[in-house]
């Protein structure tokens, strides 16, 4: 009960946080980041504490889309925030929550918490699903998502973003991932922006 009330706290918070901030009196994509920029210029703008910095291989790159990352440690929101680039140019996001709890219901509550902060933020969903895998646990969440048979996503666009938010775990595995995916979009030959990822499915 003691955690759910701190939970219930901290999103309060994070509405706050999360909302339509301009930074400097200028729009940002992620933070105070926008999309293009280099990995000189993110690491100059990020605060948080810098944990790791990758360079893929070649085989790696086509893919996953990118050939760099460098990671951030958020202590307050307990987050993992890699910032992924391809040709040093930034284009994706990935924000990992990181602590994990024995009561699974708390990631269901999370997950609720976090796709209001997001609709507060983006608007309405583009896309809000629960994929069942197996129907073995009756319709029963909790179950269902630790054992693996149960998905969560949620996603928001804009002219220059998707954002993407998903829940589950994997079959056998000892840990749920809960994570919000952050794309850049890049422009067409047509003018118009496409995503610069790949679809969730």
């Amino acid at each position: 009960m003691y955690i759910r009330i701190i939970i219930l706290q901290v999103s309060v918070v994070l509405i706050l946080i999360c909302s339509n901030i301009s930074w400097g009196g200028t729009k940002f994509d992620f933070r105070n980041i926008r999309w293009g920029m280099t990995k000189e210029e993110v690491k100059k703008r990020e605060t948080l504490k810098l944990i790791k910095e990758l360079k893929l291989e070649a085989a790696d790159i086509q893919p996953c889309g990118f050939d760099k990352i460098i990671s951030y440690y958020d202590e307050i929101a307990k987050t993992q925030i890699h910032y992924a680039f391809l040709n040093d140019r930034l284009t994706n996001v990935l924000k990992l929550f990181v602590d994990q709890y024995e009561d699974k219901a708390l990631y269901i509550e999370l997950y609720e918490i976090y796709k209001a902060i997001l609709t507060n933020k983006y608007g309405a969903t583009i896309d809000d699903e629960e994929i069942w895998l197996n129907d073995i646990c009756n319709g029963e969440y909790v179950s269902a998502l630790d054992a693996g048979d149960l998905v969560f996503h949620a996603s928001w666009e804009n002219s220059r973003s998707r954002i993407d938010l998903c829940l589950s775990k994997n079959h056998n595995a000892d840990r749920v991932a809960f994570m919000i995916i952050y794309g850049g979009k890049s422009l067409n030959h047509d003018g118009e922006r496409k995503s610069a990822y790949p679809e969730f499915k």
